[in-house]
């Protein structure tokens, strides 16, 4: 959809950002107990609204900088493909395509043609009405050709860099972690259940909602949620590192309101002091002892 054209270079970009994904996850294993699960769970948030709205930029540009169509087929006529006069408002349809031969830099001579009903490798007529075509002139179902197409890439990349060290990994470890013990296992296994059931909402509706709101309404609509969820955490995560699993029910006993940011830290340092100076008695106690 950003506009890549070969198939092969889609493959190993694909590939570019799984790896991204996977390397980055073990960065978060190196930060987890270093920075700290609320601040990196934070900072992984906000970079992932971030680069949503990047994304939704970078379609929003190649939108604006689609290339005109140069010309009506008649192969068209009387479909819905033939009054659209741009490359962005004709693969916006699912019905259509658009067929172009490219003559010099940034000089697209293309048209608007139907989609063929078998398959949306071809149009119904014109001259990309077969899948093997000449190698001047290129079928582009849902995606236009963009001079933004690094930008995308290059988003898509900064999200999973943003994404996998916090967001990908730390819910699983804090729901682990936040829970009293007698309400542990349930709430766990709720929580995983809403995180799976939004993850099929989102693939079930992402292409419907691209329709609806075009490519970047649906990321700036991504970008908008990711956000919500960042205010919220801000007010509500407590940090949980150093905190034993028995001692976790007295992060939640200042209410959000009352610094909520900075209640958990000292909680940690009240609890780290206590239980530091409790141990150095039972030591002078066991010396005294022997």
């Amino acid at each position: 959809m950003s506009g890549v054209r070969d198939k092969s270079e889609v493959i190993w970009l694909s590939a570019g950002t799984s790896g991204m994904n996977a390397i980055c996850s073990l960065v978060g294993l190196f930060f987890v107990e270093r920075v700290g699960r609320r601040k990196l769970t934070l900072y992984s948030l906000f970079g992932v609204a971030a680069c949503l709205f990047l994304l939704g930029a970078s379609f929003n540009l190649a939108d604006n900088d689609a290339p005109p169509v140069a010309y009506h087929d008649p192969s068209a006529n009387g479909t819905s493909c033939f009054a659209i006069d741009s490359c962005s408002a004709c693969v916006r349809s699912t019905s259509c395509g658009f067929c172009f031969l490219e003559e010099g830099t940034r000089n697209y001579n293309g048209t608007c043609l139907p989609v063929s009903p078998e398959m949306n490798d071809m149009s119904v007529g014109g001259a990309c009405n077969s899948t093997e075509l000449p190698p001047h002139i290129t079928w582009a179902f849902n995606w236009c050709p963009s001079m933004y197409s690094w930008m995308t890439f290059g988003g898509l990349l900064l999200y999973l860099f943003c994404f996998a060290p916090g967001m990908g990994s730390m819910p699983w470890t804090i729901n682990s972690e936040i829970y009293p013990l007698w309400a542990r296992s349930t709430c766990y296994s709720i929580s995983t259940s809403m995180n799976w059931l939004f993850n099929f909402i989102v693939s079930l509706t992402f292409l419907d909602l691209m329709q609806l709101l075009t490519k970047e309404g649906a990321f700036y609509l991504y970008g908008i949620i990711a956000f919500l969820g960042f205010a919220f955490l801000f007010l509500f995560l407590p940090e949980t590192k150093d905190i034993s699993l028995e001692h976790v029910e007295e992060l939640f006993e200042v209410p959000w309101w009352k610094d909520r940011t900075t209640s958990s830290e000292k909680k940690t340092l009240q609890y780290v002091q206590v239980h530091g100076i409790n141990h150095a008695y039972a030591n002078d106690d066991s010396e005294e002892d022997s």
